[in-house]
């Protein structure tokens, strides 16, 4: 399976974010196999889907179906890069993310040597022991 994908680097935290449209089933094993070492390397691998409500811009889907705060800001700081956000400027992208309810707003900014955001952290829908 070929996959088109942008890596980004959040706080350090090397993020994968797939822009060809993977099957929920198969997301996984696909997130799995890009994020190996032998592969690309990374430490988390999340898809960038069409979102279900309208408020939102983008869906984040984390391939095990969680929330990461990282993969939230650099998906909403590639959506503000493909929207032309130069630096200086700012913006607020509305994003569905897996493991969060509702749509969450990630505020960005461009600086001249990537992007800043900020997003609320939202409560946890449940914690498993």
């Amino acid at each position: 399976m070929k996959v088109d994908f942008v890596k980004l680097s959040p706080t350090e935290n090397m993020t994968i974010l797939v822009k060809s449209p993977v099957e929920r089933e198969k997301q996984l094993h696909v997130g799995a196999e890009i994020m190996k070492y032998s592969s690309v390397y990374a430490e988390q691998a999340g898809f960038l889907e069409k979102p279900e409500n309208p408020e939102a811009e983008i869906r984040l889907q984390m391939a095990g179906g969680e929330f990461c705060g990282n993969a939230t800001m650099a998906a909403a700081a590639y959506t503000a890069f493909q929207h032309g956000l130069k630096a200086g400027e700012k913006t607020d992208i509305k994003l569905e993310v897996s493991g969060a309810e509702g749509v969450l707003t990630c505020a960005v900014e461009a600086l001249e040597d990537g992007f800043r955001g900020t997003v609320n952290m939202p409560l946890p829908i449940k914690i498993v022991n």
